[in-house]
């Protein structure tokens, strides 16, 4: 039987502790994290635990103890700038490192890191590897770069420490906060849905790749039980789509016109993204992911 904590009950932490809770009965699953309006969509079998991140202690060793760790908590926002999040920035990498080591003290099976596939590499029409130079261009790259790094680092001075870091692209889809403020697809629809504007900020020419939720929970379950410790893995579709097109999918499938304020921000762009999943797909070969207007199609069954 495998034992699963799910740090955050957020949008990932949500759905990913779904996924495993509903397709791995065997399992156990712990969600731990802030009270919100995501514990309301948790599966009946899923054991909910209030508890801040920063209160994990030794106390807690009969929780984590064999446990598969999978951290969901959220970072950074993407949209802060180094003036303004430059102490949010230092805070968290602080409590992460804290977080990291607390675990290794609590003899968990393996923890695993969502970083940033979309925004740790460089600006290529060549999909992204994972053992290609990083580049990060903003502080939420930034800080998924440092703990990456630092868990390198922990690892090789921690042999008995094991991790996996998965470069996750643009995940939309499955159970999602009206609220919700990050992913271009989950905004765009609900601002079609209750016609309402949306303000974009960017480039319509830009080229993604979008992974539906419950692809990225699949990869991200069986990464976790199947795959060597210490790795990088890229999770995505292998597919890019420029906004444009996607916008063009959406007003499709919901028969009309999404109405759009283009806002012009002078940041850092990146025109394209894409990340290569072959070592991926070298470990689970057994599924296509879903065809982005299939996922967005789904919207309509909510």
């Amino acid at each position: 039987m495998n034992k699963f904590v799910i740090l955050g009950c957020g949008y990932l932490g949500t759905n990913i502790a779904n996924y495993i809770a509903i397709n791995d009965s065997n399992s156990e699953v712990f969600v731990l994290g802030m009270e919100n309006e995501y514990i309301n969509y948790l599966n009946e079998n899923i054991s909910f635990i209030s508890k801040m991140i920063e209160q994990i202690s030794d106390d807690d060793l009969e929780l984590f103890k064999d446990a598969i760790v999978i951290d969901a908590v959220g970072n950074i926002n993407a949209t802060n700038d180094s003036k303004n999040g430059s102490t949010v920035f230092l805070n968290n990498c602080a409590s992460k490192v804290n977080l990291i080591q607390k675990l290794n003290g609590l003899d968990i099976r393996r923890y695993v890191f969502l970083s940033s596939g979309g925004t740790v590499y460089d600006d290529s029409d060549v999909p992204h590897k994972e053992d290609e130079k990083l580049n990060p261009k903003n502080i939420y790259a930034l800080e998924k770069v440092f703990i990456e790094d630092y868990l390198k680092i922990y690892g090789l001075e921690n042999e008995k420490f094991s991790y996996i870091i998965i470069r996750l692209s643009n995940p939309y889809g499955g159970i999602t906060s009206k609220n919700k403020k990050q992913g271009i697809i989950d905004v765009a629809i609900s601002k079609i849905k209750n016609d309402e504007i949306l303000e974009f900020y960017g480039d319509m020419g830009n080229v993604r790749d979008y992974i539906y939720i419950d692809d990225v929970a699949f990869y991200i379950y069986n990464l976790s039980i199947m795959c060597e410790k210490n790795d990088i893995y890229n999770v995505a579709s292998g597919k890019g789509t420029s906004i444009e097109e996607l916008f063009d999918i959406i007003e499709q499938v919901y028969n009309k016109k999404i109405q759009i304020i283009n806002k012009h921000i002078n940041t850092i762009n990146i025109k394209t993204s894409i990340l290569n999943i072959d070592k991926l797909k070298a470990i689970i070969n057994s599924k296509d992911t879903i065809d982005i207007k299939e996922g967005i199609e789904r919207y309509l069954k909510k």
